[in-house]
């Protein structure tokens, strides 16, 4: 009978009990899977257990010549098939009461990477000499059959392993290749074992720490690194295990005694059970930000301190300026109101002048008391817009909803005789709604925008004054409108300043007015401006919040 070598091409570690599994399992015949040169049984088939009987643990593991002690030729015969890699078969008689009893062995070897690693062995047990005949030729018989079939099994495993083989080869080189990449980070990448050795060390972890790869290798990387914990430990760790990252910044020692601050995070690698087996550290080097935060806060805190001062300082100063005002206010009232009483009498005698004595004055006498009384009588005026001025900057302003129609019509009440003197020409158009204000400061206002519109008009022409309201943005705005002569845009923003006057020579006033209108619109939170053109007459307004 011609017997075929069985050869597996395998790694070391074959695992032979799950290859005496697949082929011996089932066997109708007990077989064993013998395993290295001292023939220790790596798997026995329940045929087998049977025959011995005894139990498949007290019989896996220990060396086949323990459980045949008196089979010594079955022993040379397992020594020369391992030796020389070829099938074998052996029958042995034994003496017992009521008849002899014969023994059939057939062995196969089993080839690992072109050496002998094991041993296939069938026992036989016949009570006759034709029985044995039978068995000798049903051995030999399976023996062939089993042969093939391990054969085949052994090139199915071969097939298996060499696509393992190259799997494990294909994530060789994709594991290169990642490795590879990682090299390329900025950032320094770590790898630590569950104790804190570290397993891997990219070039970013060499460039920023200054530690060549084989000087971290296997190091705890809290002692090579000295570091530094913003947080408790052990609240890391338990974040951690629970969430399996954590992210915050640690201080760090670098080889050349550099103090760093990094930014981590770090990911936690379990098993199939959910136990972890390694931590993977991704660290940026915020050193320089930490540093710019830390000048930068300073910046602020001085910058605060300085405001503070400054506030401080302003407050002063304008406490002191508000004072200042104050006195100058009630210096310039003073000056004001008594310089009146002086005015009035020269007024007085320069009326006396012009009415009782004028007989007894050459025409240039009267026409000199003429001028005495008319500057008397400006002098006066000005005098009594500038108290007027001085009482708004020292009158308390409190503001109320206002009916705007009803300052109106206080306005053109008070103004009726300057109306009439001009023949002027008033319209107004509504609607005109309640605003907040200080209604003595509003009707003050809207007296000297009214009492302006009067003053400023050709020569022997008549005025045309139009009062109307309109909302705007949320603001209640006003329009006192005239057909004056205008002015000009270049002269628009003097006419506030207090005493300016325009063509002064031409129109009576004081300069006072509009100083009055625009102190007064601010003191109520409001604005005020014009809109005008040279001969186009002009068009003012204020702004105030609706009530």
């Amino acid at each position: 009978m011609s017997h075929h070598r069985i050869v597996a091409s395998a790694p070391k570690g074959l695992d032979w009990k799950s290859l005496g599994l697949a082929l011996t399992a089932q066997a109708p015949v007990p077989m064993a899977m013998l395993v290295g040169a001292g023939h220790r049984v790596g798997y026995v088939n329940p045929a087998f257990c049977r025959l011995m009987g005894r139990p498949l643990a007290t019989l896996t593991g220990r060396p086949f010549a323990e459980i045949l002690a008196k089979r010594d030729e079955c022993l040379a015969l397992l020594d020369r098939v391992f030796r020389e890699g070829r099938p074998a078969t052996h029958t042995a008689q034994e003496h017992a009461e009521p008849g002899p009893v014969f023994w059939a062995y057939t062995m196969w070897p089993v080839l690992e990477a072109g050496e002998t690693a094991g041993v296939v062995l069938q026992v036989t047990e016949t009570a006759s000499l034709h029985e044995h005949t039978v068995a000798m030729n049903e051995a030999l018989l399976l023996g062939s059959v089993h042969q093939h079939e391990l054969t085949e099994a052994a090139e199915m495993l071969n097939a298996r392993l060499q696509a393992e083989i190259s799997a494990r080869q294909e994530a060789t080189r994709e594991l290169a290749e990642k490795a590879r990449l990682l090299d390329l980070s900025f950032d320094a990448v770590v790898v630590r074992d569950m104790e804190g050795h570290i397993t891997y060390w990219n070039r970013g972890a060499e460039e920023l720490y200054g530690w060549p790869r084989a000087a971290a290798l296997g190091k705890l990387s809290h002692d090579l690194l000295q570091t530094e914990f913003a947080v408790p430990i052990e609240r890391m760790l338990e974040e951690l295990e629970r969430t399996g990252r954590w992210t915050g910044e640690l201080g760090h020692i670098a080889c050349d005694g550099r103090r760093l601050t990094v930014l981590v995070r770090k990911t936690l690698d379990r098993d199939s059970a959910g136990k972890g087996i390694a931590v993977l550290e991704y660290m940026t080097d915020i050193t320089r930000r930490k540093e710019m935060e830390e000048a930068l806060r300073h910046a602020k805190t001085r910058l605060a301190d300085r405001a503070g001062q400054l506030a401080g300082l302003v407050a002063e100063r304008t406490a002191e300026l508000s004072a200042m005002n104050q006195q100058l206010e009630a210096f310039v009232y003073s000056i004001a109101h008594d310089l009146r009483a002086p005015l009035r009498s020269m007024q007085g005698f320069a009326e006396l002048l012009v009415g009782d004595s004028a007989s007894r004055l050459s025409p240039a006498g009267r026409d000199f008391a003429v001028r005495i009384d008319k500057s008397a009588q400006s002098m006066d005026a000005m005098l009594g817009d500038l108290l007027a001025f001085c009482r708004l900057g020292q009158r308390q302003v409190v503001l109320a909803p206002v009916r705007l129609a009803a300052v109106v019509d206080t306005v053109l009440e008070r103004l009726q005789s300057d109306l009439q003197r001009t023949r002027a020409r008033v319209e107004r158009k509504g609607p005109w709604p309640a605003v907040l204000a200080h209604e003595t400061t509003l009707i003050q206002v809207l007296v000297n925008l009214v009492s302006n519109a009067l003053k400023f008009v050709a020569p022997k022409g008549v005025p045309v004054v139009r009062l109307r309201s309109e909302t705007i943005d949320g603001s209640v705005r006003v329009w006192v409108e005239d057909n004056g002569p205008g002015i000009a845009p270049e002269h628009q923003t003097e006419i506030f300043r207090l005493f300016n006057r325009l063509e002064g020579e031409k129109h009576p006033g004081t300069g006072v007015g509009l100083a009055i209108v625009q102190t007064g619109v601010e003191r109520m939170g409001g604005r005020v401006g014009l809109e005008s053109a040279a001969g186009e007459g002009c068009r003012f307004w204020f702004e105030l919040r609706p009530a």
